[in-house]
């Protein structure tokens, strides 16, 4: 208590696993990912871009489970020395469907060097979760676009100050 004041009773017991607190376990969900580790690593980029269209599938089945729609593609990379790297691609719509899944992840593979790589595992993740809860608008279509453009952003205005829908074009 003298080196920490107060709060080194708690410490004192959360190190001893002496908690009090009540269980909450029912928390928001951040995100919903999938991942698999290889018994033999992988070095082709087309092997690796197969594995991941695996766990894709997986994911999205997953997501359609819980009925989450996100705006945030995260694959993940463990190589063999154990370092791990993510890369992740945001776009303005929700990510619902296998081949919008797939060509995020083909976008984030061809950008990310694996050249020389041995990858361990591969995970795969949505995250950014829409709203469900956004009221209709006029034309009785729920929407989660009400962000209005960060700076450097390019957006048109829609009349209502709010940032217009903003179409992705991936090849």
């Amino acid at each position: 208590v003298r080196r920490f004041g107060k709060v080194g009773v708690f410490y004192y017991h959360i190190v001893r696993g002496v908690d009090d607190r009540p269980v909450q376990p029912f928390r928001e969900t951040k995100s919903v990912s999938v991942e698999d580790t290889y018994q033999h690593d992988l070095t082709d980029k087309q092997d690796m871009l197969v594995e991941l269209m695996v766990l894709a599938k997986r994911l999205l089945e997953r997501l359609e489970k819980h009925a989450l729609k996100g705006k945030t593609l995260t694959l993940k990379f463990k190589f063999h020395d154990f370092t791990i790297i993510t890369r992740s691609k945001s776009i303005d719509c929700a990510i619902d469907s296998l081949s919008l899944l797939e060509s995020l992840t083909l976008m984030i593979v061809d950008k990310t060097d694996l050249t020389d790589k041995r990858v361990r595992l591969l995970g795969i993740g949505v995250s950014n979760f829409l709203q469900t809860d956004i009221p209709p608008t006029d034309s009785g279509q729920k929407t989660a676009n009400t962000r209005k453009p960060g700076p450097g952003q390019d957006a048109q205005k829609n009349g209502t100050g709010n940032a217009g829908p903003i179409q992705l074009k991936l090849f």
